[in-house]
């Protein structure tokens, strides 16, 4: 699930035809001057490790934006299907995926990759982009050219939870096990450019995603993970525990170290924060 640049680098030196490379770089909140989307756009054209196809993660790993939803739902599964076929994937894909910020948003598509969708060979390259350009290693601005593929996909959506899930888990005052990836800053409702509501769901407990990488942008070893994450690890009951966010990216973060310590028993909130905060009904917490 963690590979290193050189790993990476050798499997593309093996030209093996079921590798697939992807750049999810990406920014928040938008650099001043400059939109989400050409952030990530711009320094994928600058320079990105060869092969590696771009993902806009606003354009394609998110559906339809409504007034009530979060910031980044799901696609639908069509619509998924064919951007999965278009970047030429199957169920025996070998994918490695990288971006900037400790992988930070990398773990969005690593989820719906491999807990939605069912691929099994999905990593993370540790330490992301930076970790290939400081080992050296070459880049490149020539766009790969993919081969798109004619499989269809199987999505599982048992594998996330609806608001009306967790506003049943408030109710009955279940919510020790929702965790809140953001920093702590914003989860204690101090003013911050992102959220346009201030606080967490009540009773969330959080777990900032930045805590799970060093400063150099690289996972904790797996001892200094599985001590961070103890008291989910000892989270036995037949409730999963339940990964949120702002938007559902960085929650995915907190999930992929939880499938990296074996602890497999949880679930995302995808609308997290952003839909949470949208429903005037709903409790907040500071």
């Amino acid at each position: 699930m963690l590979i290193t640049a050189f790993e990476l680098n050798q499997l593309i030196e093996s030209n093996n035809p079921q590798l697939h490379i992807f750049d999810c770089r990406y920014a928040l909140p938008q650099p001043q001057g400059t939109s989400k989307e050409t952030y990530g756009q711009q320094a994928y054209l600058k320079g990105h490790i060869p092969h590696a196809q771009f993902v806009d993660i606003d354009a394609q790993l998110t559906g339809e934006i409504t007034t009530t939803s979060g910031r980044h739902p799901l696609p639908t599964h069509d619509a998924f299907n064919q951007q999965l076929q278009l970047w030429g994937l199957d169920n025996n894909s070998k994918v490695v995926i990288y971006a900037d910020t400790g992988n930070l948003f990398a773990a969005r598509l690593w989820w719906m990759l491999y807990r939605w969708t069912h691929i099994a060979d999905v990593a993370l390259l540790d330490g992301g982009f930076s970790a290939w350009q400081d080992a050296g290693l070459p880049t490149t601005s020539v766009l790969p050219k993919v081969r798109r593929s004619t499989q269809s996909f199987i999505f599982d959506d048992s594998q996330y939870v609806d608001m009306s899930y967790i506003q049943n888990k408030v109710k009955q005052k279940k919510q020790h096990f929702i965790t809140d990836a953001r920093s702590s800053s914003r989860f204690k409702g101090e003013p911050n450019p992102i959220d346009t509501v201030l606080g967490h769901i009540p009773g969330a407990v959080n777990y900032p995603c930045q805590h799970n990488i060093d400063e150099a942008g690289y996972f904790l070893s797996k001892n200094q993970l599985n001590i961070q994450f103890s008291k989910l690890a000892q989270h036995n009951t037949q409730e999963p525990v339940i990964h949120s966010c702002g938007s559902g990216l960085t929650a995915c973060h907190n999930a992929f170290v939880m499938e990296l310590l074996g602890l497999t028993q949880y679930k995302l909130y995808i609308g997290s924060w952003s839909e949470w905060s949208k429903n005037k009904h709903n409790l907040i917490e500071k």
